[in-house]
């Protein structure tokens, strides 16, 4: 009898054990990333799937309930995951986290989050995260925009549609189509008269490997992007240094033959200029 009460001990401990990891978030319970960032070892299909419920995934930021695509440092925002799903699953679960696009360090803070849900710092990067099971397919959660030069943000995020079988199986997961990319939006400090950035672009067309800016003044921080011309940002770097006279060299080699557009940006002005890419 003693040795079925271990036996049976033992069962019940698994089985509670796959509870806790089938109704808590992975930073939690695994300390895993599985938003599909660059950061992810998996996604969450690694431990839950078998289901009929072909989930998908979407991710906006609101600004009073508005959604925006551009973020003001230091504002508070409300970040929503939006899962859809056929077949009617019972329980959902969320993990997003907000990174740097520069080098993928945290960006920003989760903060305030609602019921069922829990803010995890793994690794000095914060996830949200679901804490118990949820039946809304939605989640909202607020997010402060990370501080000035911190460029562009991206949000990563996946889900799961699930049966709540106290099992991983029978589930379904998705992740975002392509993250989304939040960009820094500039003050009316920098855009004001009299702050415009006057910088020379060499060589132009630019066939070769690199662009090269010449500014003509010395600044503590720069900021570099490359937009198509249809706002699309191909191109982005973030340096907190001394820049003095030196031209500096921009990679170009990922960038197909068209029209592009350069934004420079220091710590008081900001100016861009048209290039051709042969």
């Amino acid at each position: 009898m003693k040795h079925v009460s271990v036996v049976y001990l033992l069962f019940v401990t698994a089985m509670a054990a796959i509870h806790l990891q089938n109704s808590n978030g992975p930073a939690a319970v695994q300390e895993a990333d599985r938003t599909g960032s660059p950061l992810s070892s998996a996604n969450c299909g690694a431990c839950h799937g078998g289901g009929n419920f072909s989930p998908s995934l979407e991710a906006s930021l609101l600004e009073e309930g508005m959604p925006v695509t551009s973020y003001t440092p230091g504002k508070d925002y409300t970040v929503r995951l939006s899962l859809s799903a056929t077949n009617n699953p019972t329980a959902y679960g969320f993990q997003a986290v907000a990174l740097k696009a520069a080098d993928n360090t945290n960006a920003g803070t989760f903060k305030n989050p609602p019921s069922g849900f829990r803010v995890v710092n793994l690794n000095n990067r914060l996830y949200a995260e679901h804490s118990s099971r949820r039946t809304s397919p939605v989640l909202e959660i607020n997010w402060t925009a990370p501080e000035t030069g911190s460029g562009t943000v991206r949000l990563y995020a996946a889900a799961i549609a699930a049966n709540a079988n106290n099992g991983i199986s029978g589930d379904n997961t998705a992740g975002l189509a392509s993250p989304l990319e939040i960009t820094e939006a500039i003050t009316t400090s920098i855009t004001s008269p009299g702050m415009r950035l006057n910088f020379e672009v060499f060589p132009n067309p630019a066939p070769g490997e690199s662009l090269y800016i010449n500014l003509q003044e010395s600044v503590q921080y720069l900021r570099i992007q490359i937009f198509s011309l249809q706002g699309q940002l191909r191109y982005e770097s973030v340096e907190k240094q001394p820049f003095t006279g030196t031209p500096i060299a921009v990679p170009i080699t990922a960038l197909s033959k068209g029209i592009y557009q350069l934004v420079v940006q220091t710590e008081t002005s900001r100016g861009g200029q048209l290039f051709v890419r042969p």
